[in-house]
């Protein structure tokens, strides 16, 4: 009936097609059971909320080391008892650091500001600065047996997050990271070598998202969301 259909509508000179629905995170949460996501910079918990309203129900554990927006992810998480919250960085050691605030939160960072971050983003300047705790996603992964998602979104400071984290990566289904294509830090890496990074960890770019836009020309990019899958026999 439906090859019927599409015949009529060619005939009156109409290519009709069945169109494909490309896979999104959420689908690929389901489709490898993800029990536990870790949502590794949460700023107020735009992550984690944007999951649920998509419809993963498993367990959230959200980590921010900014107090201000600490205060205000524990507020977004608290109706949900299967979503914690962690006062703290993440990086490749445990200890202290200083995180810059900005005046957007969201770029807020322990890296410094790259001089043409103003001219992308004017809200992305530093307006303070807080010592932060440290721990290392090593040390925060509970492996339990069940499958494990790690996203990282940590305004240029992933590279020391994964390196933090090697064990817990190796044994996580998949990783989301955010990177950038324009780098709005100093002393950070760029597209090509996370992807490369990535694929020496073991993991290979699977689905890819524009996330932030140039002020300047609303048609650029600044970063992706990407996210990577374990590789597979048969399919890399």
């Amino acid at each position: 009936m439906e090859n019927q259909a599409f015949k009529i509508f060619r005939r009156f000179g109409l290519d009709v097609r069945r169109a494909r629905r490309h896979p999104t995170l959420n689908d690929f949460l389901a489709h490898r059971n993800i029990q536990v996501v870790y949502d590794v910079g949460a700023n107020v918990g735009q992550f984690g909320m944007k999951i649920r309203q998509r419809g993963y129900r498993g367990k959230i554990i959200s980590f921010e080391p900014v107090k201000s927006v600490f205060e205000e992810l524990k507020r977004a998480a608290g109706p949900d008892a299967n979503w914690e919250v962690v006062h703290c960085a993440v990086g490749a050691k445990p200890g202290e650091t200083t995180i810059h605030v900005s005046r957007n939160t969201q770029f807020s960072s322990i890296k410094p500001l790259a001089e043409r971050s103003s001219a992308i983003d004017p809200d992305s300047s530093f307006a303070s600065s807080e010592t932060v705790e440290v721990k290392t996603l090593d040390e925060l992964v509970r492996r339990n047996g069940g499958a494990y998602f790690i996203k990282v979104d940590t305004q240029g400071f992933e590279r020391e997050v994964l390196d933090g984290g090697k064990t817990a990566v190796a044994g996580a289904a998949g990783v989301l990271l955010e990177l950038p294509v324009i780098n709005t830090y100093d002393d950070t890496w760029t597209f090509h070598e996370a992807v490369g990074h990535m694929r020496d960890l073991g993991l290979v770019l699977c689905q890819i998202d524009p996330v932030g836009h140039h002020e300047a020309d609303p048609m650029a990019a600044i970063d992706f969301d990407c996210l990577f899958r374990q590789k597979a026999a048969g399919v890399d």
